[in-house]
């Protein structure tokens, strides 16, 4: 790897630019401490669904994110599990998010993303 990025600086600058966004957009959803624990887990929901979610099979409206349990969120956004679960009560309530075992299906990602927003 270190050979290849000496021969070809823009490889190198490309990866640069590639963890420079990939800190930007972690930074937005696990360093906002001060927002309400609502915004905070839409936004860790929208952030999932970028990186991690997969179209659901039989539709591309839906996106499935596998993996994260609620006491693993909440510990990612130094929340406590109930108000993880509130929060997502809430989604749930709106029909933007589906809890099933292990895994999130999310409905409406544009409506999830105002809820990230604050709106």
């Amino acid at each position: 790897m270190n050979q290849l990025l000496r021969r070809q600086p823009e490889v190198q600058l490309a990866l640069l630019r590639c963890l420079e966004d990939r800190s930007r957009s972690d930074e937005l959803v696990y360093a906002m401490t001060t927002r309400p624990p609502f915004e905070r887990v839409s936004r860790l929901f929208t952030h999932l669904a970028d990186i991690a979610g997969v179209s659901a099979p039989g539709t591309s409206r839906h996106t499935v994110i596998t993996g994260p349990r609620q006491k693993d969120m909440a510990a990612a956004l130094q929340l406590s599990t109930s108000t993880v679960e509130n929060a997502i009560r809430t989604l749930r309530y709106h029909g933007v998010v589906e809890a099933r075992y292990r895994k999130f299906l999310v409905h409406d990602i544009e409506a999830l993303r105002q809820f990230a927003a604050g709106a």
